[in-house]
């Protein structure tokens, strides 16, 4: 096979995958519009609670609530945890998967937490 044969070869290889790309980003978007109205009944404006760790035995709970979800599909998440060595994380605005939402609570539990959070930082 001629060197030329083979450039010519990689190059529509080259443009198959850039194409295939281009589809699947694009089948991609069209699944996820089907499945926003299911994400936004299912988990919009209700709260959850995550057993998280670092791999360890050591584990504490991180809490969210779920604003909305995005166009890909993401859920749009607050969230706050105090890990076992003090560490305060609050996110107010971020993207997260599915998996966060392990077990159901109520927004008194959420808030009850919540306030917890607010009494360790205001007594620094």
């Amino acid at each position: 096979m001629s060197l030329k044969k083979i450039r010519l070869l990689k190059a529509k290889k080259g443009e198959a995958y850039r194409k295939f790309n281009e589809i699947s980003e694009e089948l991609s978007k069209l699944e996820n519009l089907q499945k926003i109205p299911k994400l936004i009944k299912e988990y919009k404006g209700k709260y959850f609670k995550y057993h998280n760790s670092y791999g360890g035995n050591e584990k504490w709970w991180l809490y969210v609530y779920c604003s909305g979800v995005s166009e890909d599909a993401r859920f749009i998440c607050s969230t706050f945890q105090v890990t076992p060595m003090g560490l305060i994380e609050i996110e107010t605005h971020s993207e997260k998967g599915e998996w966060l939402f392990q077990i159901p609570i109520k927004k008194a539990e959420y808030n009850k937490a919540l306030l917890k959070v607010k009494e360790l930082i205001n007594a620094l």
